[in-house]
């Protein structure tokens, strides 16, 4: 299976941190977030308030998500990452075009909340 990853930094604010992550093209899969050891859930798309900044602040989150390509008209398979709550908004969006129908990916981000 082929793995597409994505790290980055993410200044928090005062206030509360939410994350997003958005699996794209019609294509099924699930997410699972993890804060340092603590699993949060595990879900097709994920939208939830993480906490507040600055009980964030040094902490690690960890996005796994296996995507598998069952949309007949296209190959491309694609998750979206959306963090608010700190100075300036983040978002990016990983893709990768399977080879076959059926075939999986697994998506994995990383962000350092400072």
């Amino acid at each position: 299976m082929k793995t597409v990853s994505y790290e980055s930094n993410y200044k928090v604010g005062e206030g509360d941190v939410q994350l997003e992550v958005i699996i794209g093209d019609g294509q099924f899969g699930s997410t699972l977030v993890m804060i340092g050891a603590d699993e949060l859930e595990q879900v097709h798309d994920f939208k939830r308030v993480l906490g507040k900044g600055p009980d964030l602040a040094g902490k690690i989150v960890s996005i796994t998500s296996i995507v598998t390509d069952t949309n007949v008209q296209t190959n491309k398979t694609s998750v979206t990452y959306r963090l608010a709550g700190g100075p300036t908004p983040l978002e990016h969006t990983l893709a990768f075009t399977v080879d076959n129908e059926r075939d999986s990916v697994d998506y994995e981000a990383t962000f350092k909340l400072e």
